[in-house]
């Protein structure tokens, strides 16, 4: 019998095939929890700063303050919303404050990977960890200087991946996530953390009397992940190739009815860099207008998302900050539906909809007195 302290056990065993050999997976119950117990592992806290793109889910941030530390933003690519690598050059040079720079959170946000090819390096120059926030890109790849592609979240370019396994996530375990990491160590440590902080593991144990012999070694969570919650994720694994295939077939057609669309912008792609669309942004003016048409069409919008630095709790501990390109993002972007069960008609609904929907706010903001923009 299964021990209930392992939490799925197949499931990590699965996921570490997936990145690679020398890769080791860590099922939690959560993304969120993910990131927690990766950076607690690397000892980030109090007298830490932690680097986090503002376009991301509020826990990219959350998770360094469980953890004591302070959060710093730094701004996003205005055709990607991905971390921007030359604003956080810019901070580096030019932080003076109080705190040590630690870690830098990379999200790949939608699916689509960051620029690890610099962040990499760069973290490594500063003497930062690198950490992949993957909740979004199961089966993206990047390529390093050489050309070589490499799956998102193996954690070869920094220390730790975080994955969720939420129920919109590719893969769900109902909820769930995982801590990918090629570092031993901290595997060790995230294992411990997540399990109250006991250890039975007897290269890590102090005194063993028998088989039976555990130890609290230092304060933990219960952040164990059920096996039957990691038995119904590896069956998704099985599908996740052909899931990822549809997405991106979804994709194309997306790509293919809204480019050159005058009122419809796309998010940049990049060379070298394999998305994995678990969201499908785009950028439309009148956003407002568009979302409430698109409803009344029976297609369910979202918006990923408002800017972190912006939220009431970070604006309390930070003050009010201006992130150009990040409320830009924020003021026109939409997500339309992109799940793998989609019919073709209903993805021609969709691009109907949404083109319709945009030539209209083209249209009427033509006839329109031009108003100047303004910051949410």
């Amino acid at each position: 019998m299964a021990d209930p302290r392992a939490g799925g056990g197949r499931l990590r065993t699965c996921a570490g095939a997936a990145l690679g050999s020398a890769t080791t997976a860590v099922a939690v119950t959560s993304g969120t929890a993910a990131l927690h117990l990766g950076m607690l592992a690397l000892g980030i806290g109090p007298g830490d700063l932690v680097i986090v793109p503002p376009i991301t889910f509020v826990a990219s941030a959350n998770a360094a303050r469980y953890c004591g530390a302070e959060v710093a933003f730094v701004d996003v690519e205005h055709d990607t919303g991905l971390i921007s690598v030359d604003a956080l050059e810019a901070f580096l040079a030019s932080y003076a404050g109080p705190h040590r720079v630690r870690a830098v959170v990379a999200v790949h946000y939608a699916g689509l990977p960051c620029d690890l090819a610099r962040l990499g390096p760069l973290c490594e120059r500063h003497g930062l960890e690198l950490i992949e926030d993957a909740c979004h890109a199961p089966g993206a790849t990047w390529s390093d200087a050489a050309g070589r592609a490499h799956p998102v979240g193996g954690a070869l370019a920094g220390a730790f991946a975080a994955f969720s396994f939420h129920p919109v996530k590719h893969i769900t375990t109902a909820e769930g996530g995982a801590v990918v990491s090629r570092r031993p160590a901290l595997i060790d440590r995230v294992r411990m953390l997540r399990t109250h902080g006991i250890t039975r593991d007897p290269r890590l144990t102090r005194s063993r009397e028998g088989p039976w012999w555990y130890e609290l070694q230092e304060l933990g969570f219960n952040y164990r992940m059920p096996d039957v919650l990691a038995a119904l994720g590896t069956s998704q694994m099985r599908k996740h190739e052909a899931w990822l295939r549809r997405r991106r077939e979804i994709a194309a057609r997306y790509r293919n009815r809204f480019g050159g669309e005058a009122g419809i912008s796309l998010q940049a792609l990049r060379p070298g860099r394999e998305h994995a669309y678990h969201l499908f942004p785009i950028l439309v003016e009148r956003r407002e207008q568009v979302f409430t048409e698109l409803l009344s069409s029976g297609i369910r919008p979202q918006v990923h998302y408002i800017p972190v630095h912006l939220q009431p709790y970070y604006r309390a501990r930070y003050g009010d900050q201006r992130l150009a390109a990040a409320e830009d993002w924020y003021r026109r972007e939409l997500s339309i539906p992109m799940f793998p069960a989609m019919t073709e008609d209903e993805v021609e609904h969709v691009c109907r909809s949404v083109v319709d929907a945009a030539r209209r706010t083209v249209a009427e903001s033509a006839r329109a007195p031009h108003s100047p923009t303004t910051a949410p």
